[in-house]
């Protein structure tokens, strides 16, 4: 605004400042809620879902491709939880044998 010349622009000014501090703060307050709402696991998840949903159509991946990269991940995943874990075992049946006496 101008430079103010009398006190019923300072008036003015003052309640126009209110009004867009009241604006803003409501804003704000919306804005929040919505933050808050979409932090929740539920919606951040069903949020997740629908991009890879939209990503998908755009894309247009077979079902059956993406199908076989699910499958492959978990083929791998479980390869590796098998491997590690025989290697645990095998340590604890190890240890058992480096530490026995031998009777002669």
């Amino acid at each position: 605004m101008d430079k103010i010349k009398n006190q019923k622009q300072l008036r003015q000014e003052h309640h126009r400042l209110e009004e867009h501090q009241e604006e803003l703060e409501h804003k704000i307050r919306d804005d929040w809620k919505a933050i808050k709402e979409g932090l929740k696991p539920r919606n951040a998840g069903r949020s997740i879902y629908n991009r890879w949903k939209n990503w998908r159509k755009r894309k247009r991946v077979p079902a059956d491709i993406v199908a076989g990269s699910v499958l492959v991940g978990a083929a791998l995943l479980l390869g590796t939880v098998l491997f590690k874990g025989g290697r645990m075992v095998g340590r604890l049946f190890n240890f058992g044998a480096k530490h026995t006496v031998k009777h002669k």
